[in-house]
């Protein structure tokens, strides 16, 4: 929870930290993966960025889940964006959208788009403190 506090105040480089720590110490921690992961593929700090690890890290969480959680293969599909290979976006994106709920597909729909059109997503930039 310290990571995603840092996160939601700014402090990304911070953030990262935590969930690396998080991903040495728990490695069961799906969610740790997935987080971090989904910082490295889409922070609004570009020198933080690092699509390459964003990959791995987001197919821990998908093997983990057994490719079956929609939140992993989105932040999968975040990864390969960031990486530029959106060929790969757009595949594991469309599989998020046919598991994740009902509710939760039009918003990854969007994002679709952005993949097709050769964009990577981003988080807005928070102020901090």
């Amino acid at each position: 929870y310290r990571a995603y506090a840092k996160t939601e105040l700014g402090d990304y480089e911070g953030a990262i930290r935590d969930y690396e720590s998080s991903t040495a110490h728990a490695p069961d921690e799906i969610m740790a993966f997935n987080n971090l992961a989904y910082l490295l593929a889409c922070c609004p700090d570009p020198q933080l960025r690092n699509g390459r690890l964003a990959i791995f890290f987001a197919t821990s969480a998908c093997r983990h889940t057994d490719w079956k959680d929609w939140t992993s293969l989105a932040t999968l599909a975040e990864a390969h964006a960031e990486n530029g290979t959106f060929q790969d976006a757009i595949k594991w994106q469309k599989d998020a959208i046919a598991v994740a709920p009902p509710p939760l597909q039009a918003s990854l729909r969007e994002r679709l788009k952005l993949y097709q059109a050769g964009k990577p997503f981003r988080l807005q930039a928070t102020k901090g403190r």
